[in-house]
């Protein structure tokens, strides 16, 4: 069975987000530094919760310096642009979707390793566990 996407543009995402795996630094053949980062969100409550997967590119000299800290299961707001949906294979044998987007800006937001105050803020879940599906 195939799923048929239509692919399009959508001019700027800014998501909170978890890293779903370590960033990996690659040079382009011009010299360029490129940063690839899986970033998994939630949609949706109960039964109906969804993991949402985000194939991230973060380029140049901040790339560089940003990926020793960019560790999976740090959470990050992103604001991203040039983004596109396309389809994969899962490891089921399903056809998923997942977003392509480039990224322009990060904030870090928390770290998984650090507790916050009892009643400070709801809770978050530890996706520390979670691989990217493609």
């Amino acid at each position: 069975m195939s799923l048929s996407i239509p692919q399009r543009r959508i001019d700027m995402l800014s998501v909170l987000c978890r890293l779903g795996s370590d960033a990996v630094l690659r040079t382009t053949p011009g010299g360029q530094q490129v940063a690839n980062l899986s970033l998994a969100y939630s949609i949706g409550y109960g039964e109906n919760k969804q993991t949402q997967w985000i194939d991230g590119k973060l380029w140049g000299e901040r790339a560089s310096k940003l990926v020793p800290h960019l560790t999976k299961g740090k959470q990050l707001l992103i604001y991203a642009n040039d983004l596109v949906t396309s389809t994969y294979d899962k490891r089921d044998g399903a056809v998923g979707a997942k977003l392509k987007a480039r990224i322009v800006d990060i904030e870090f937001t928390g770290d998984k390793r650090t507790a916050a105050p009892v009643n400070s803020s709801p809770e978050v879940p530890d996706w520390s566990d979670l691989k990217p599906p493609f």
